[in-house]
């Protein structure tokens, strides 16, 4: 039971830090001037996040699991690392064109930066969270597992970083689905299975904290969902 506290928490942590730490290291990379610290350290992004994904699902799957679902979570995970890869080149480029917007570079960059990097990148997020959540559904956690301060600690701070990165990569759309499926099974058909499957209860907490700043952050904006870095020229 600790070793999956101790897991949810180690990734809720590397989570909330390598989504949103790269946006605060704004100086140049000594080595690469054109390179910021921040592009620096999303490198290592799916380099931590991939592993820590892999040991939860070893962690909560049956040794007898069969193998699509192996090969289903190398998909998602390749979804995951496409956009995220995406991301982290077309941002970098971007840096680099903030006075040539009226140019098609800018535009080309913009639209794989903004748009379809974040669309694939968090589809990969949203694949993998029902992953896990679907396969510790089929397969009852081990052992004799109630939540803990540190399980719920992790959620909370899932939920919000889950609803910054949605805000801030413009798919809040995208979100609001994962969030309310989510929501929607679990309290339908298994109430029961909060308090016993610990990777349910992680995903089911943090969906109802991301789906609940959402909408509240939809409603302050009067039906639009703003990025923070627009509101802060950021």
């Amino acid at each position: 039971m600790r070793t999956i506290n101790r897991l949810l928490v180690i990734f809720a942590v590397a989570f909330a830090f390598f989504f949103i730490a790269p946006a605060f290291l704004s100086s140049p990379f000594p080595l690469y001037p054109l390179l910021t610290m921040g592009d620096i350290l999303d490198v290592f992004t799916p380099l931590v996040l991939m592993p820590l994904y892999y040991l939860i699902f070893r962690a909560i799957r049956k040794s007898e699991n069969p193998v699509n679902h192996s090969i289903l979570f190398v998909i998602l995970s390749a979804i995951w690392v496409e956009g995220q890869g995406m991301h982290l080149a077309a941002n970098a480029i971007g840096h680099q064109l903030k006075e040539f917007t009226t140019t098609e570079a800018y535009q080309l960059t913009y639209f794989i930066d903004e748009q379809l990097s974040h669309h694939i990148w968090h589809i990969g997020i949203i694949g993998l969270a029902l992953f896990l959540f679907f396969i510790q559904w089929k397969e009852p956690f081990r052992d004799t597992w109630h939540p803990s301060a540190a399980a719920i600690f992790a959620a909370l701070l899932h939920g919000l970083t889950l609803f910054l990165i949605f805000v801030e990569g413009q798919t809040c759309h995208l979100g609001a689905f994962l969030c309310a499926a989510i929501l929607i099974i679990t309290t339908g058909f298994g109430r029961k299975k909060v308090r016993s499957e610990p990777v349910i209860f992680f995903l089911y907490l943090a969906s109802g904290i991301t789906l609940i700043l959402i909408a509240l952050w939809i409603i302050y904006w009067g039906g639009t969902c703003p990025e923070f870095s627009v509101l802060l020229d950021f």
